[in-house]
C-alpha cells in the first residue's frame, strides 16, 4: 500500500486573503472557496478575523483594490 500524503501547508499573499473574504461576502464563503481552490474553513477564519479586526486595521486592509476577476485568474 502506498503512503497517503499529508498536505502541505499553502501561504497566501495577505491581499488575496484581502480578495477572497471581500468575495466571500459578496457570494458566500463556501461558493468563494470552491471558486478559488481554497479550503472552505481557512476562508472561514479569514471571515471571522476580519469581524475581529480593529477599526485602523480593517480600513489598511481594505486598501488594496482589485478587479475579482484577476483573483480568480
Amino acid at each position: 500500500m502506498g503512503k497517503k500524503e499529508v498536505g502541505t501547508k499553502r501561504e497566501y499573499t495577505q491581499e488575496f486573503k484581502v480578495q477572497t473574504v471581500r468575495l466571500a461576502e459578496s457570494i458566500g464563503g463556501n461558493a468563494a472557496a470552491s471558486r478559488l481552490g481554497v479550503p472552505q474553513s481557512t476562508v472561514t477564519n479569514w471571515v471571522r478575523r476580519r469581524k475581529e479586526m480593529k477599526p485602523a486595521a480593517l480600513v489598511q486592509s481594505l486598501a488594496v483594490k482589485r478587479p475579482m476577476s484577476e483573483l480568480e485568474a
